[in-house]
């Protein structure tokens, strides 16, 4: 018995009071007993906002707003978020890792163990008595979801507070790049009137409403999981957490970002699903797979906007980013200069980085071809840099060419054909992507009660 209560605190499971149906007002204090594996469980909620459970020396506390929700907190941690039957004097406990509910009694003794109040997936029955869990039917309890935690439903998906926050987690490191041009600085200055918030909360929205129409695919198309990729779910899974830092950081991971493991096992196995769906709809040879058309149109795009170069630079400026003096600029100047002239004579590019590039070290240990991606032109830092490698001819050198903080020598040697597989690999993605778009333009994303409170940081 301590060992169930034991585990069922440690895990921080969430216990759920049955939703009000109207009817009587009762006193929340005194004892609620309940069936836990066929043996009967006690919790005490005190006239001191104290609350334990029998046969534990584990103390709770939590909140009432005088009305139906209690909140429970252990060792100050909220473990649930409950609402009162007043009617039924009834309360629910779900575990949100199997999903088993387990319906509480007000008093002592009330729920005996030769009944089961377990409910079971797709059922909001209980057999304790032959009663009905009535206010249970409009969200079953069995989901393991409260409605108060429902930000979206979109086409009968439901997304909690936990799903939204981690949702938006991804979507932050994927906009926000501090370390790029993607800082909340640049996008302000992009977006102008849209503020970064609203590109991330929409951003969000629509990242679930792919989430709800994968789903639909694959149920159409007979596409499910295997255990065997619910077990390559799990090590990236891992590889995330470790990225973290590893499983010691995890809670404090979790409670930041206001999110749960739960919620990063929907987000992964999402994504798993995405890849397959892909796989066995999309890639090479399947049935929507691109067409003629659409290799082409990739070809055109790879080769107009795709670079593969080599390069030599000079940083003309110091380790703060102020400018060098300009008798040091004037000698990189020459240096490169001299460089550029080699280049064009036709002496071996490869030794010429060795001779003269600042980054030579960095380049032999990263190798030396480097590819880039042209650019929407919105940033107009990258202006001198794209120019110079696109409007260099292949296997010319473009000569000394000016940067916003040094100088740099273009040599742009022709395409790998190999990299266009690659391409064709990412314009297959988008292919799945949009038509996943078309489909769900008709979802609509149904607010929950959580979604008011969702603040965006």
């Amino acid at each position: 018995m301590k060992k169930i209560l034991a585990a069922l605190l440690a895990t921080a499971v969430l216990c759920t009071i049955s939703a009000g149906c109207g009817g009587g007002t009762i006193s929340i204090t005194g004892q609620w007993t309940g069936i836990l594996n066929g043996q009967s469980v006690i919790l005490e909620l005190k006239d001191n906002n104290e609350a334990s459970f029998f046969g534990t020396d584990k103390t709770c506390s939590y909140i009432y707003d005088g009305k139906n929700a209690i909140t429970l907190f252990f060792d100050g941690k909220i473990i649930g978020h409950c609402e009162l039957d007043h009617k039924k004097d009834t309360m629910i406990m779900t575990d949100p890792e199997s999903g088993l509910s387990f319906v509480f009694k007000k008093g002592a003794g009330s729920v005996t163990a030769g009944s089961s109040s377990e409910t079971t997936s797709g059922s909001s029955e209980t057999t304790s008595g032959g009663s009905e869990t009535t206010c249970a039917r409009s969200v079953p309890v069995t989901s393991g979801v409260l409605p108060q935690d429902i930000v979206f439903t979109i086409n009968g998906e439901v997304f909690t507070a936990n799903d939204y926050y981690f949702q938006l987690y991804m979507t932050k490191r994927q906009v926000l790049n501090t370390s790029e041009i993607l800082t909340r600085q640049f996008l302000d200055q992009k977006l102008g009137e849209i503020t970064v918030e609203a590109l991330l909360k929409d951003s969000v929205e629509s990242a679930l409403k792919v989430s709800a129409g994968v789903k639909v695919v694959a149920e159409e198309n007979d596409i499910a999981l295997t255990d065997g990729e619910r077990g390559e779910i799990q090590k990236k899974k891992d590889a995330f957490i470790a990225e973290l830092g590893g499983a010691g950081v995890l809670r404090d991971f979790l409670r930041n970002n206001r999110t749960s493991e739960k919620a990063l096992d929907k987000y992964f196995e999402i994504n798993a699903l995405i890849d397959k769906v892909e796989n066995e709809l999309y890639s090479e040879g399947k049935l929507f797979d691109l067409t003629a058309a659409e290799v082409a149109a990739a070809k055109s795009e790879y080769d107009t906007s795709y670079a593969r170069f080599n390069y030599i630079f000079f940083l003309m400026v110091d380790s703060s980013g102020e400018a060098l003096s300009d008798r040091t600029k004037q000698g990189k100047r020459d240096l490169a200069t001299e460089a550029a002239e080699k280049a064009a004579l036709g002496e071996n590019f490869t030794n010429l980085i060795k001779e003269y590039s600042e980054d030579a070290s960095l380049q032999e240990k990263n190798g030396y071809d480097t590819y880039e991606v042209k650019s929407d032109g919105s940033d107009a830092s990258r202006a001198s840099y794209e120019d110079a490698i696109f409007n260099t001819a292949v296997n010319g050198v473009s000569g000394v060419k000016d940067l916003e903080n040094g100088l740099v020598i273009i040599k742009r040697l022709p395409l790998d054909e190999g990299k266009f597989e690659n391409h064709k690999s990412t314009a297959r993605k988008a292919k799945l992507l949009n038509d996943i778009g078309e489909k769900v333009k008709g979802f609509f994303a149904e607010p929950g009660k959580e979604y008011n409170n969702i603040v965006i940081r």
